[in-house]
């Protein structure tokens, strides 16, 4: 508003003066328009090159608010109750595929985050299958248990993890009954149960 209470467009109308802010209007208002109303002053500001404080400026003389977009709310698988800890730190094996245990690391790259979910032989410490995804999701854990079933021989291995969403839906624990694999996990918030595969994740990292 002009300090006599007049609209500023109002008040260039009737004085025959142009309005200095016409182009800048334009501008963001075309940028406004083009992203659907969803880029604020700052998005704005970034594609115009400008500073944020004028277009936020031109924005609330236009009324111009960026859409406020929802939040899409993950719902992961069905889960069940956590398994025992059958394990119970005992970190050795008298063979191949007896004991098997498996956790998932998160490494931050230059182009984003990236997630290892590996499988440890408890005998040798041999990793015998592992995923990698940008995501932690039970896809990337379906095909670690995947690449793992292909080398077995007849074999049913215990195989233990801490209590995580991914290791407590229906469809992992689906497979792992297929197979007759017995499942172990880590008592609550403990990281010792499942210290060789802490391990590995320290000297890998």
């Amino acid at each position: 508003m002009h300090s006599a209470g007049i609209p500023k467009s109002s008040f260039y109308y009737h004085t025959g003066k142009t309005d200095p802010d016409t182009a800048a209007k334009t501008a963001v208002s075309e940028v406004y328009r083009r992203h659907k109303g969803r880029y604020g002053h700052r998005r704005i500001a970034a594609v115009l090159s400008w500073n944020k404080k004028k277009v936020q400026r031109i924005m609330g003389l236009l009324g111009l608010k960026a859409k406020v977009r929802s939040k899409k709310t993950y719902r992961p698988q069905t889960v069940g109750e956590a398994s025992d800890n059958i394990l119970n730190r005992e970190f050795t094996a008298g063979k191949p595929a007896d004991k098997w245990l498996t956790d998932v690391t998160e490494f931050k790259c230059t182009d984003g985050k990236l997630y290892l979910s590996p499988i440890l032989d408890v005998f040798n410490r041999e990793i015998v299958a592992y995923s990698l995804g940008r995501r932690a999701n039970s896809k990337m854990v379906a095909q670690m248990l995947d690449q793992a079933f292909g080398r077995l021989k007849g074999q049913t291995p215990l195989l233990h993890s801490d209590q995580g969403v991914l290791y407590r839906t229906e469809a992992y624990r689906t497979k792992l009954a297929e197979k007759g694999i017995v499942q172990s996990m880590s008592r609550k918030g403990n990281c010792w149960d499942n210290a060789p595969m802490e391990s590995f994740f320290g000297t890998l990292k």
